[in-house]
């Protein structure tokens, strides 16, 4: 769960598969900016919870829309932390 959002950042930054399995970089980019990865990691995990009760609240009816806002809110949230990551114009590692 930690370091599965920095490998998804790399992947849209170079669109190549292969990033998916290059963890040093990933790393590199998530200490470049420990304190923004962290907020971004602790506010998805937060609004995934707050989806998967507000959706759970009529009979689970509302959770495959409250799923799509939590992803919604998590692509956001990574997507600001790889435009303020300095090492975010890195492509391939």
């Amino acid at each position: 769960l930690f370091i599965f959002p920095a490998l998804f950042v790399r992947y849209a930054l170079t669109e190549q598969i292969g990033v998916f399995f290059q963890f040093g970089p990933a790393w590199q980019m998530i200490n470049s900016n420990m304190g923004g990865y962290i907020t971004a990691v602790l506010v998805w995990v937060i609004a995934l919870f707050i989806a998967g009760f507000v959706g759970s609240l009529a009979c689970g009816i509302g959770t495959p829309f409250a799923a799509f806002w939590g992803s919604l809110v998590g692509a956001h949230l990574f997507g600001n932390f790889a435009k303020s990551a300095p090492s975010a114009s890195m492509t391939t590692g």
